[in-house]
């Protein structure tokens, strides 16, 4: 059982409150829907049926909760958040507690699977009815939920069903995007339901600019604002196929409009755009995927699920994880003029009825001229505060597009000036000091004038002195500068397994002047070539030009050449995995990667005893720290072979070995780590 699927109201009663004649509107209600009187049971096949009972036994439960507040509170959670067991029913609940003289609190809290949000103001409209009337004026329903749910399962076998379905898997073929919005929080392995909740309101001007806007490009507000939230998704993430959620009501025939039942679909609806695009190149986009998502909407969105070869992922929801609904003007709500007679009514606000069964849902409403925003966001893995941002961040963008729709969407402004300032400038402060004037190699060759017979490094069992890296590493830039002619920013490959002649090549690399771009052997050729020819390496360091370097090694001096850089000149350039499309080259300059190293060398509070294991491949960026922290600032690094970083055990044994004080896992490694710890008593001992 689980709550994720209750469907709450909490409210509060003030006056003369008739509960019979409440329990009375309720039986009408439950008498006139059989989807109020359904079940669910296993058949002999243990095929899941529904079950319509002749009668549902129901009543409102009562407590006199005026002298136990706190007690009040813990059950209207549990009326709220309790689940329902759909074999026996009833599936409706309703409770009332009295608050005092004439108050009462009311809960009424229904299953999903019986109802949806159409259902409900058809449930509200009708129950105010027989309460107010104490009497059933309505002619009987033409036809019931299973009614519906026959027809819909003989469209399913149906010939002419197989163009809808056609439709949706042309719509869904080839590889389908995975949304990646940064997270406050590690998302949990299965999916949870915690929700959290946002109440934002745009302004009239607002609320009028976008919907002139959207009405002048022929569009429906709907489809104005899903063209909005893609553009802020964008923002978010740089991706330009991104998959969002919608419901639709699944009621086109009119004898559906007073129907208590399950009748909403849900449309997924997939953008494909570009970040060059402006917002009327985008918005007419979203309006043919839109119009053809109705046409097809009779295609369940259950059946495309299956139909599609979806990688199962138990942390995340089918095909999307972010929902957009718009809300039309046609509720029914307890509160207001509509109401039981002689009751005052309200809603309660002081229990948690905020479950979130996606990880954002924005949900607009027209009320009073302007546009009211609601996000539900699911709370293990957003802080308030970022649902908030994001509606700061939406409106900010609206004020843009009505500005200039035809701007390109990447251009389109949604920071406000205070996170302008915070990013540019409070987030760069130099409060904290760092050698600015310095490169690299002045750092390292700073460390061999005080530590020249320290060990700066051990590989395979051999050790290096900080002298002796620094004589092998002149030699090196020397032969580069002069063979090479290699002047500041040119860049130089290094393709070569991981060994003290890598660190050399490192080394020597920043002493010709060059940067290094570095390239694992085992990449396929085709991204190597790749590399090298976006990348423009003037020399590619590998093998056999090291080869040729040894044999000519005694020409050039092992003394210090004099600085050739300046600190913003290049010092690497790595290129990225080329997931979303081509690698990309990331430059970093001196000054940059000297930041970061010394934040970090205060931050863990590292010193010169410290032994720091080196075991990330020198193409990803946190390689940089690995490498450079220790030979910059005096610690010692004991390099990895490859074979070791993808064994736990030959870790655990440089570990003892070595004396290994700081190592750095990716979380995935970090698990396999730890498994193997406790799968094993003697590693555990040792380490």
């Amino acid at each position: 059982g689980s709550a994720a699927y209750n469907m709450p109201g909490v409210f509060v009663f003030e006056g003369e409150l008739d509960l019979a004649l409440l329990e009375y509107a309720f039986d009408e209600l439950i008498a006139r829907h059989e989807s109020l009187r359904t079940i669910f049971r296993e058949d002999e096949q243990g095929e899941v049926r529904q079950v319509i009972l002749d009668t549902m036994p129901f009543n409102i439960a009562g407590y006199d909760m005026q002298t136990d507040e706190v007690t009040l509170k813990s059950l209207l959670q549990q009326a709220v958040t309790a689940p329902f067991d759909l074999s026996t029913g009833p599936l409706l609940r309703a409770g009332l507690y009295q608050a005092g003289t004439n108050k009462w609190i009311f809960t009424c809290t229904m299953h999903h699977i019986i109802s949806d949000g159409w259902s409900m103001n058809v449930l509200i409209k009708e129950l105010l009815l027989f309460y107010n009337t104490a009497s059933n004026p309505l002619s009987p329903l033409k036809i019931q939920y299973k009614d519906y749910a026959s027809w819909q399962q003989d469209q399913l076998n149906s010939a002419a069903l197989q163009i809808h379905k056609n439709y949706w898997l042309e719509q869904f073929s080839g590889e389908l995007p995975v949304l990646e919005l940064p997270s406050d929080k590690l998302r949990p392995s299965v999916k949870t339901y915690h929700g959290g909740i946002i109440h934002h309101t745009f302004s009239k001007t607002i609320s009028a600019g976008i919907k002139a806007l959207i009405q002048q490009e022929g569009g429906t507000l709907f489809m104005g604002l899903l063209s909005a939230i893609n553009t802020l998704l964008y923002h978010y993430t740089g991706q330009e196929d991104i998959i969002i959620g919608s419901p639709i009501a699944g009621r086109e025939h009119i004898d559906l409009e007073e129907q208590i039942g399950f009748y909403v679909n849900t449309l997924a609806l997939r953008a494909r755009f570009s970040g060059k695009d402006s917002y009327r190149e985008l918005l007419e986009n979203v309006k043919q995927i839109t119009l053809g998502a109705y046409e097809h909407q009779i295609y369940p969105f259950d059946e495309l699920v299956d139909a599609l070869p979806l990688k199962v992922d138990m942390s995340r929801n089918a095909l999307f994880d972010v929902m957009v609904v718009l809300q039309n003007n046609e509720e029914h709500h307890l509160e207001g003029e509509q109401s039981l007679k002689g009751v005052m009514i309200s809603e309660y606000k002081e229990v948690d009825q905020h479950i979130s069964k996606f990880d954002l849902q924005f949900t607009f409403a027209e009320k009073a001229d302007a546009l009211q925003l609601t996000i539900t966001y699911n709370s293990d893995i957003y802080e308030h505060a970022t649902g908030e941002r994001m509606a700061c961040h939406l409106e900010q963008l609206l004020c843009a597009i009505i500005a200039d729709p035809s701007m390109a969407i990447d251009q389109l402004d949604y920071l406000s000036n205070a996170e302008k300032t915070q990013l540019l400038v409070d987030f760069n402060g130099a409060a904290g000091s760092y050698p600015r004037n310095k490169t690299l190699t002045t750092l390292f060759e700073e460390q061999v004038t005080k530590t020249p017979d320290a060990i700066a490094l051990v590989f395979a069992g051999k050790e290096f002195s900080y002298q002796s890296l620094n004589s092998y590493a002149n030699q090196l830039g020397a032969y580069l500068r002069n063979h090479y002619q290699i002047q500041p920013d040119d860049l130089i490959g290094i393709k070569l397994e991981r060994s003290e002649w890598m660190i050399i090549s490192l080394l020597g690399v920043l002493k010709s002047g060059g940067a290094y771009v570095p390239i694992d052997p085992e990449y396929p050729q085709e991204r190597i070539d790749y590399m090298l020819t976006d990348s423009q390496c003037k020399v590619l360091i590998d093998e056999a030009e090291l080869e040729k370097f040894r044999q000519q090694a005694s020409l050039y001096s092992k003394n210090n050449q004099g600085i050739i850089n300046r600190p913003t000149d290049l010092a690497y350039v790595i290129y990225t995995s080329g997931s979303t499309g081509q690698p990309k080259g990331c430059m970093l300059e001196h000054q940059g990667v000297i930041n970061r190293i010394e934040w970090m060398w205060h931050q863990y509070e590292f010193t010169a005893a410290d032994i720091i294991l080196q075991k990330t491949t020198f193409t990803f960026d946190v390689s940089v720290w690995e490498l450079f922290m220790p030979l910059c600032w005096g610690a010692k690094m004991v390099l990895c072979q490859r074979e070791d970083t993808v064994s736990p055990d030959r870790i655990l044994s440089l570990i003892s070995k070595e004396g290994v004080s700081c190592l750095h896992f990716v979380p995935g490694m970090l698990n396999v780590f730890i498994t193997s710890l406790f799968d094993g008593a003697d590693i555990k001992d040792a380490l």
